[in-house]
């Protein structure tokens, strides 16, 4: 089997040097052109996509390490849309649904932050190595009343 691969290589070797003669000799652009062309074919399927490198990476992996870095930045820096992102996910694992008030409060917060009134680090706590939103202000869990509040 690895005989009939190395006749292969010579004799497209052997076909692509007939070729590049043929180019020295000729004085017709147009077949020099075509010839230069199939120079190229020959060399290229030479190259099989087996022995093209792959990357250590999965690309998906490398797609995500650049959503995180993404979000390592302080909080006025980050666009409007990451902000958001956050702030989605900021509710959603820090709100308990059974509550009364939930979905009051989850609209005043979106409706401030849609008014761009939590844009500042003043209102919005964010750490930049976790990513992650730590603290609103002015919004808080009241445990005996078991309802949550948030003042403007």
């Amino acid at each position: 089997m690895e005989y009939t691969k190395i006749f292969d290589n010579i004799i497209l070797d052997n076909n692509i040097t007939f070729l590049k003669n043929i180019k020295e000799v000729s004085n017709d652009d147009l077949l020099n052109k075509e010839i230069y062309s199939k120079i190229l074919d020959l060399e290229n399927s030479k190259n099989n996509l087996s022995d093209v490198k792959e990357y250590e990476s999965d690309i998906f992996k490398r797609l995500d390490n650049i959503e995180k870095l993404t979000f390592k930045r302080p909080w006025n820096k980050l666009s409007k849309e990451q902000k958001k992102i956050k702030l989605l996910d900021f509710l959603k694992n820090h709100i308990i649904h059974n509550n009364k008030n939930t979905d009051k409060i989850k609209k005043m917060i979106l409706n401030d932050f849609d008014k761009n009134k939590l844009n500042s680090v003043k209102k919005i706590n964010y750490d930049i190595f976790s990513s992650q939103i730590v603290k609103i202000v002015n919004f808080e869990y009241d445990k005996n009343t078991q309802e949550y509040s948030y003042c403007k």
